[in-house]
């Protein structure tokens, strides 16, 4: 693709320091795979919740809709982890689609102000 586009193209990933993501064997893999496709894979820095999807919209979004099932359905008492899997798993379900992609388009708009900034977050 950088051929056909002379741009190259950099993945970058959003992982934290959590035990999956700094195993040695599956960061290798990732990285070799990256570099037969030309790939440049950038992990972003522990604790940039910003520019993780997931940490700066998914999370919090599901959180409040289990949250509201569990004051719905548990009085808000705390539910066993079954019973919290189960919410989960409704809540991902009859979360919109489309509301995941603006998190995405958001991300963007991340992207080009920390770029703005030099890398810097001045623009929070």
């Amino acid at each position: 693709m950088e051929a056909e586009t002379g741009k190259r193209i950099v993945i970058r990933d959003g992982w934290d320091n959590a035990t999956p993501h700094v195993e040695m064997g599956l960061r290798t893999e990732i990285k070799e795979r990256n570099d037969e496709r030309g790939w440049l894979w950038k992990v972003q820095p522990p604790n940039s919740p910003l520019t993780n999807v997931c940490d700066a919209g998914l999370f919090p979004a599901l959180a409040k809709v289990v949250t509201a099932m569990q004051g719905l359905n548990n009085r808000g008492l705390y539910l066993s982890t079954e019973k919290l899997w189960e919410l989960l798993q409704k809540g991902w379900d009859q979360y919109p689609v489309e509301k995941i992609a603006r998190l995405f388009l958001h991300q963007t708009q991340i992207a080009a102000a920390i770029l703005e900034c030099n890398g810097g977050d001045d623009f929070v």
